[in-house]
């Protein structure tokens, strides 16, 4: 016969709260979103080096081929430093987005995101605009 009194054991057992969090997609796990955003950020990291990397490339080039630097900061670096500053300046800045990203990752992934987008874009049309600037004298 069962007993209806409490046992021991489950008189000591607080009560948990019932939480629902947020809805995943089917088949999706939390663990599995977490590596697919990070996925994408490490690669839209990338691409942020890249593209400043290509800016840097076409920058040397257009100052080969004649082009003055454009941008007012850099221009003053070249003149007192040379181009080594440039590079400096431009691996200073990859560091502080990559780090500033990690940051703003821990706090709002999706604003991380589309800041990052940004300043891919950003950089992006820099390295257009020397591509056709360059065409356009030579």
């Amino acid at each position: 016969m069962l007993s209806t009194a409490p046992s021991q054991h489950a008189s000591n057992v607080e009560p948990r709260p019932f939480v629902v969090t947020r809805a995943l997609p089917q088949g999706a796990t939390h663990v599995s979103a977490h590596i697919r955003r990070d996925t994408t950020l490490f690669t839209l990291l990338a691409l942020f080096a890249v593209l400043n990397i290509g800016d840097l490339v076409s920058t040397f080039v257009g100052i080969q081929g004649g082009m003055r630097e454009g941008n007012p900061l850099m221009s003053a670096l070249l003149t007192h430093y040379g181009f080594g500053a440039l590079i400096v300046y431009k691996a200073l800045v990859i560091v502080a987005v990559t780090v500033g990203i990690s940051m703003l990752r821990n706090l709002h992934a999706l604003a991380a995101l589309i800041t990052l987008w940004v300043c891919n874009l950003l950089v992006f049309f820099v390295v257009v605009m020397n591509v056709v600037q360059f065409n356009a004298i030579r």
